[in-house]
């Protein structure tokens, strides 16, 4: 872990000058629990510095507000930062998926056999041949979903 940079002190300032405690707080939350979307008071905080900090990584300066509001609003900026780090999180998924189609199978018939011939389709269908005339894919249904692994694709973010 590492101390923030002199740009870094000058976000994690304007956001405990800006938003109370709570905000913070609720913000960093929400970010964490819907798929870490982008901090709209970040994002504000670094408009009215002139930097650019890419998409996503301002959280770990909210993260950073929260946890040291009162040192920050005190003038302290000694404790550590953790970084968000780029990385990839792999899922394996299983799904399972309805898809209605109607095969048409021409042939002719004498009208007194057609309970023979149906008979014959719906045990050897393929042999007839069918055509395949209209598909409609419905729902899909995910069946499992889990966690393979976890790769860390970089070197953590630091804004200088």
């Amino acid at each position: 872990m590492e101390n923030l940079t002199p740009k870094e002190i000058a976000i994690v300032k304007v956001l405990v000058r800006l938003h109370s405690f709570s905000d913070l707080r609720d913000e960093l939350d929400s970010i964490i629990t819907e798929s870490y979307h982008v901090s709209k008071y970040v994002n504000e905080a670094q408009k009215l510095l002139g930097v650019n900090i890419p998409k996503r990584y301002g959280l770990q300066y909210l993260r950073y507000s929260v946890e040291n509001y009162e040192s920050i609003k005190n003038g302290d900026f000694s404790n550590e930062i953790i970084r968000l780090v780029p990385s990839t999180i792999s899922y394996n998924a299983v799904e399972s998926q309805i898809v209605y189609k109607t095969y048409w199978i021409e042939v002719p018939v004498f009208p007194d056999l057609i309970d023979e011939i149906q008979s014959s389709i719906d045990n050897n269908f393929w042999d007839w041949n069918p055509e395949e005339v209209y598909e409609d894919n419905c729902d899909t249904d995910t069946v499992s979903r889990g966690y393979d692994h976890f790769e860390i694709d970089g070197d953590p973010y630091v804004l200088k």
